[in-house]
Order: structure tokens, then sequence, then C-alpha cells
């Protein structure tokens, strides 16, 4: 088990997403020797990545600020600041901004070779 320590602010690179939307790494397993990837995620409201969006790994998202929809099926939730939900890898979500966000994004473990 590693011990990462990052001061505020400190990050690998961000992803820009357009609209003002942009991604943090903050913590990335291969740099850090840590087995998950952690990143500071500021959507805009209205941003969508896309419908049924599936991730390799395991992902937890706290929102820090603002407010946002997940759905997954057709079940919608709609969360606020200090909402979180966990949705594991390879399962279909569909993800909306409703405001100017902040989110806390956890990614780890992974879906087993084949799938």
């Amino acid at each position: 088990m590693a011990l990462v320590v990052k001061q505020s602010g400190e990050k690998h690179f961000t992803r820009d997403f357009g609209g003002g939307t942009i991604s943090d790494r903050v913590i990335v397993s291969a740099l850090d020797g840590c087995p998950c990837e952690v990143r500071i995620f500021k959507p805009k409201a209205g941003f969508c990545p896309g419908e049924n969006v599936i991730h390799t790994r395991n992902e937890l998202v706290v929102v820090l600020s603002g407010k946002i929809q997940v759905s997954r099926g057709d079940m919608t939730h709609v969360l606020g600041s200090g909402g979180k939900y966990f949705v594991d890898a390879g399962t279909p979500t569909t993800f909306i901004a409703l405001e100017d966000s902040e989110l806390l994004l956890d990614f780890h473990g992974s879906l087993p070779e084949g799938e």
C-alpha cells in the first residue's frame, strides 16, 4: 500500500472537454504507485459525456458542489453537494451536470480480462 501526498492544486495535467468543463488528474496509479486514479472534475451546467457511458474501472463520485443527475436504466437520481454514487466497472451510466459543479472522482479496480 502506498502513501501518496499532494499539496492543494498539485496535479499531473488538465483535460479540457470544451465549454469550460475540465478534469484535473490529481493521483494517477502509474505515476504515483497507487491502485486508484483520483480526479477533480468541474463540469459546466448542461455537460453530458454521452448516454450509457461504460468505464473499465469501478467509479466513486462525490459531489463537492453543484448539482448532477445520474441515471442507470430507468433509475434516475439528482445529487447535490455531499451526494455520492458508486458504479461498478462495465455498468452503463448517464451523467448530466444540472449546475456548474465540482466532483471528486475515484477510479479503481478493473474488469476481468476479456470483458
